[in-house]
C-alpha cells in the first residue's frame, strides 16, 4: 500500500492538482492558484494512513492525536481567530475522486482564512509516509501554490473581476411554469454548460468520497442525468427508478401521494443485491414523495441507503424534513424560497 499510494497514486494526486488549479483560474474569479516557492500557509497533505484513524508521531502538534477522514479541511484557531488551515487525504479517499475531491477541499481550504487575513496565501501538496507507522513524516515531494485570500477577492471584484460562480447561478428561473404562480428552476442550462454541469457532479459526490457505494439509483427523469454522470465518476453501475409502465422487465411497485391523487414507480426485482450500499439522486427535492417511493423501493429489495444527493432543495415544502425523519442523509447544492 505505501509504494503504492506514494508511487502510482502520487501522480494522480498530481495531475488532480493541476486539473484543479486550471478549473479554479479559469472561472474568472480572483482566487487565482500560482506556483510559488515560499513556505506553505495552507498545506495539502496526502497521508499514508487509512481513514477514521488517530494521527500520532505526525511532527504537526495541532494534528496530534485528531481523527482523519478519507478528505477534509482543518482549520486551527486561537482565541476565535482563525489562524491556519489545511487539506489532508488519506489512504481512504478513492483515487477516481481525487479530482472532484482536491477542487473542492483546495476552494474551501482557501476560503476558511481569506476574511481574516489580507495577504496572499501560499499552499503546498506534500506526500507523507504512515504517521502510525514511523514516528515522522517523510515529506516525499512539495509543490506550493499562492492563493489570494477573500479580503483580495473583494477588492478584485470592485475592480470589476467576476466572483467564482456557483451550480445556482447555472440554474434558469422560468416564472408561471408549468401553472401560474409557480416559478420553475430550469436546470437544463446548469446541464447545458461544462463547468457548471461538472462542478454539480463533483459536489454532489464530494459528501460521500471515501463511503462505500455499491450503485447510484436515479429518479425519473433528470435523475437519470445527474445519477449516471456520477455512478460513471465512480466506476459502478447505475439504477433507474422509472414511472409505472416504461421498465421492460419484471419490477417491484410503490405508491406514493401527489396533491391530487396518486402515483407510481417502479424498480426491476433483480436491479439491487441485499446489502449493497445506494446513493439515491435527483434534481430537485419538493415535497419528498418520489424520493420516499424510491428509498422504499431499494429497501424492500435489501438495499442500504448511503444518502440522497439533490441540486436544488425547496425547503418550505417539507421534502428535506419527510427524508430525514427515515433515517436518510440529504444533500442539496442550493435552496430557493417558495415553490
Amino acid at each position: 500500500m505505501e509504494r503504492a499510494y506514494l508511487g502510482g497514486k502520487k501522480k494522480r494526486a498530481e495531475a488532480a492538482l493541476q486539473r484543479a488549479i486550471a478549473e479554479i483560474n479559469a472561472a474568472g474569479s480572483a482566487v487565482q492558484l500560482t506556483r510559488n516557492d515560499s513556505d506553505p500557509d495552507i498545506p495539502i497533505l496526502f497521508l499514508d494512513i487509512p481513514s477514521r484513524s488517530t494521527i500520532k508521531g505526525s511532527g504537526f502538534k495541532a494534528l496530534e492525536g485528531t481523527p482523519t477522514s478519507s478528505a477534509g479541511v482543518r482549520v486551527f484557531a486561537k482565541d476565535g481567530v482563525i489562524l491556519k488551515s489545511g487539506i489532508i487525504f488519506t489512504t481512504g479517499l478513492q483515487i477516481r475522486a481525487y479530482e472532484s475531491a482536491m477542487l473542492e477541499e483546495i476552494i474551501q481550504g482557501s476560503d476558511c482564512l481569506p476574511m481574516l487575513v489580507a495577504r496572499t496565501m501560499r499552499a503546498a501538496l506534500s506526500f507523507h509516509k504512515a504517521a502510525t507507522r514511523s514516528q515522522n513524516w517523510v515529506n516525499k515531494t512539495s509543490w506550493p501554490l499562492a492563493v489570494t485570500t477573500h479580503r483580495a477577492r473583494q477588492r478584485c471584484n470592485a475592480k470589476g473581476r467576476k466572483p467564482m460562480k456557483t451550480v445556482k447561478d447555472y440554474i434558469r428561473t422560468i416564472p408561471d411554469f408549468p401553472h401560474e404562480g409557480i416559478m420553475f428552476r430550469d436546470v437544463t442550462t446548469l446541464f447545458s454548460d461544462p463547468r457548471g454541469f461538472r462542478m454539480a457532479i463533483d459536489q454532489l459526490l464530494h459528501p460521500y468520497v471515501g463511503v462505500k457505494i455499491d450503485k447510484v439509483v436515479g429518479l425519473e427523469a433528470r435523475g437519470f442525468i445527474l445519477g449516471g454522470a456520477i455512478a460513471h465518476q465512480l466506476s459502478i453501475g447505475f439504477i433507474p427508478v422509472r414511472k409505472a409502465g416504461k421498465l421492460p422487465g419484471a419490477v417491484i411497485s410503490q405508491d406514493y401521494k401527489l396533491e391530487y391523487g396518486e402515483a407510481t414507480v417502479e424498480l426491476h426485482d433483480d436491479a439491487i443485491k441485499a446489502g449493497e450500499k445506494i446513493l439515491i439522486i435527483d434534481d430537485l427535492l419538493a415535497t419528498g414523495g418520489t424520493a420516499e417511493a424510491g428509498i422504499k423501493l431499494v429497501e424492500r429489495l435489501g438495499g442500504e441507503i448511503v444518502g440522497c444527493g439533490f441540486v436544488i432543495d425547496l425547503p418550505e415544502l417539507g421534502g428535506r424534513k419527510r427524508l430525514e425523519a427515515l433515517g436518510v442523509d440529504v444533500k442539496a447544492l442550493c435552496a430557493y424560497d417558495g415553490l
